[in-house]
């Protein structure tokens, strides 16, 4: 049987979730965004094998599994399901955390990295907090909150590039993937609360379709580097 291109399958259907949005298809784009994170767990899974399994890698696939909890919630109407879809992503981002932790812990030596990156993070989210503030009325803790739990997973994301055995292929995945995630949920954000323009949320889906995509290329390539 002729192996699946997961990266042509994934981008297809991310191109069709992105078609259906600016058609305004509200069933279809349900249908289509289903699919997004599973593709990715698949090529996830797939990449394994018994003799190179992935180890250690249920961090991921409980970070992709809650990252396509908060899509199916975030469908729905109403702040339940909004509250309930960023619970979600915050647990994903937990373990998205606890994976880059397990592969590059930090050490004395590498923490400036990470501090480096998270204080730059925090001030970019206080900058778009407080221009969103007065329109986020009792939302304000759960977006805060929620901007820390982003700010540590990308800041360790980007630490992972202190690993010289994984610098290389964690500067083409880990990072960019992490970044889209904090563009992505920045422009959403700022849509739902301050813009509300229409074509901002083919913005949110490409972002977050990159970042998806890009954390996924990276947990695969950890595997690839642990066994040559």
């Amino acid at each position: 049987m002729k192996k699946i291109n997961y990266t042509v399958l994934f981008w297809a259907v991310t191109i069709a979730h992105l078609f259906c949005i600016y058609m305004d298809w509200p069933q279809q784009r349900i249908y289509t965004k289903f699919l997004l994170v599973p593709i990715l767990m698949w090529f996830l899974y797939t990449s394994a094998s018994s003799e190179q399994p992935l180890k250690g890698m249920w961090r991921a696939y409980l970070g992709l599994f809650f990252s396509w909890v908060g899509d199916v919630l975030l469908i729905g109407e109403g702040a339940n399901f909004f509250l309930s879809g960023m619970i979600a992503f915050v647990t994903a981002h937990v373990y998205y955390s606890l994976f880059f932790i397990q592969t590059v812990p930090v050490k004395k030596e590498t923490v400036s990295v990470f501090y480096k990156t998270l204080i730059g993070l925090s001030i970019i989210s206080g900058l778009i907090f407080i221009l969103l503030r007065n329109a986020l009325g009792a939302y304000q803790v759960p977006i805060l909150l929620y901007m820390l739990f982003i700010s540590l997973m990308a800041s360790l994301a980007v630490h992972t590039t202190t690993n010289i055995q994984y610098k290389k292929f964690a500067l083409q995945t880990f990072v960019p993937g992490a970044l889209l995630f904090v563009i992505s949920d920045a422009i959403l954000a700022t849509n739902k609360f301050y813009a509300h323009l229409p074509v901002l949320d083919l913005a949110v889906m490409l972002t977050y379709a990159g970042a998806q995509y890009f954390l996924t290329k990276g947990f695969i390539s950890i595997k690839k580097v642990s066994h040559p």
